[in-house]
């Protein structure tokens, strides 16, 4: 069964649950993509939270990281959300919000 997370925010205690969640579809035996924000890789809570287990999963590091709270932002989200789903064509699609 092929998986997807999909988080937008890399900061705070987002990564946290992300990392529960794959580490949860990995034991059983699903193969899992992540979709981050295109800096990820940069940020420490990349590196403590999901950085150790990179090598288990498939990080598609594509998403814009600047974050806003007005329509524009949140359209331009759910464009990338839809992109996603449409390109990496998985079983499930998680969004952990």
């Amino acid at each position: 069964m092929n998986c997807l997370i999909f988080e937008p925010d890399v900061t705070g205690h987002r990564l946290q649950h992300v990392r529960h969640v794959a580490e949860a579809l990995l034991d059983v035996d699903c193969r899992v993509t992540i979709v981050l924000q295109s800096d990820c890789r940069s940020r420490a809570e990349y590196r403590v939270h999901l950085g150790g287990l990179e090598s288990r999963f498939d990080l598609r590091p594509v998403l814009d990281p600047r974050q806003g709270v007005h329509l524009a932002a949140r359209r331009r989200r759910v464009a990338e959300l839809l992109e996603t789903i449409s390109t990496i064509r998985s079983d499930w699609c998680y969004v952990p919000y």
